[in-house]
């Protein structure tokens, strides 16, 4: 029953100081989920879009769950292909907007996109209460 359901909207913000660029011109190989904001960075330091927790880092991308359970990646993309994050932070660290994630590589400065994605569903939190439940339920 949808009546009492809300929903919460979640903002995210800029992970890098910069130029905006629409995301429907992005090539979609360089996509990942749905594509909410693209940068292209005028500083180096980089920044959580929402508060949350570090999932898994590499060298050109790094994905965070935020606080409402959905995925959010920043990815950075450069026609050299040299660019890359030199991160701050690691796997099972607690992030916030005002937490800098890292810094973008010399390369990275005005040649590259920064984008922020998100997961297209939530992902599902898995506890024993909830695998009672589901399995009350009949699930």
């Amino acid at each position: 029953m949808r009546l009492f359901q809300q929903q919460k909207l979640t903002q995210v913000s800029a992970p890098v100081t910069g130029t905006p660029i629409d995301v429907q011109t992005l090539p979609a190989r360089a996509i990942t989920g749905q594509a909410l904001l693209a940068m292209q960075p005028t500083a180096a330091p980089v920044y959580a879009p929402v508060n949350g927790e570090v999932r898994a880092i590499t060298v050109t991308s790094i994905r965070l769950r935020g606080l409402n359970e959905q995925d959010y990646w920043l990815q950075l993309t450069s026609e050299s292909g040299q660019a890359h994050f030199d991160w701050q932070v690691r796997v099972g660290d607690t992030v916030s907007p005002i937490a800098v994630l890292g810094t973008l590589s010399a390369n990275a400065i005005n040649a590259s996109t920064v984008i922020c994605n998100v997961s297209k569903s939530k992902t599902p939190r898995h506890s024993k209460l909830t695998s009672r439940l589901l399995a009350v339920v009949g699930y």
